[in-house]
């Protein structure tokens, strides 16, 4: 029942509030103190495995570029699909811009990146129910520490269930 867009402009509030410098620091202070701990060496294991074979890699996040792109470049994903904050001369403004990148919304923003790609197999790796239609579309869906709906879902699909716990 999310409205995804109310949801990221209330979210984008704060980045109104201050300049990139500070946000930015910010974000650094927050990678150190959490979201390091929390990054999985399957993860990484999984991405390199990926790059190995030649495969593009596209993050995709319903969460803002703002928070986002710099987790996924940690893990080496350079290409970022996420639901993203306005910036106007080089502030946030508080408004999402494009499509909000949630459940169908994300799928509509990869087919706007694959616009002139082939492709020919895929590969999506999610933990919520709100990934779904990617992982239909995908040709391997693979379930990461799923949500009770997505472990469900993943095992009447008969999908792959992977555990990354630390």
């Amino acid at each position: 029942q999310l409205d995804p867009i109310a949801y990221n402009e209330f979210v984008f509030e704060f980045l109104t509030k201050h300049d990139l410098p500070y946000l930015t620091e910010l974000h650094e202070r927050f990678m150190q103190k959490v979201i390091r701990a929390q990054m999985r060496p399957q993860g990484f294991e999984t991405v390199k495995k990926h790059q190995a074979l030649g495969h593009e890699i596209v993050g995709i996040t319903a969460t803002s570029d703002f928070i986002t792109a710099p987790i996924f470049r940690e893990f080496g994903i350079t290409e970022i699909i996420a639901t993203n904050a306005e910036l106007i001369d080089h502030r946030y403004t508080g408004k999402v811009t494009g499509i909000a990148c949630y459940q169908k919304g994300k799928l509509a923003r990869l087919e706007q990146w694959l616009n002139g790609r082939t492709v020919t197999e895929s590969w999506a790796y999610s933990d919520s129910i709100n990934d779904r239609f990617l992982l239909e579309y995908a040709s391997h869906a693979i379930a990461v520490n799923p949500d009770e709906r997505l472990q469900a879902l993943a095992e009447a699909q008969g999908w792959e269930i992977q555990d990354w716990s630390i």
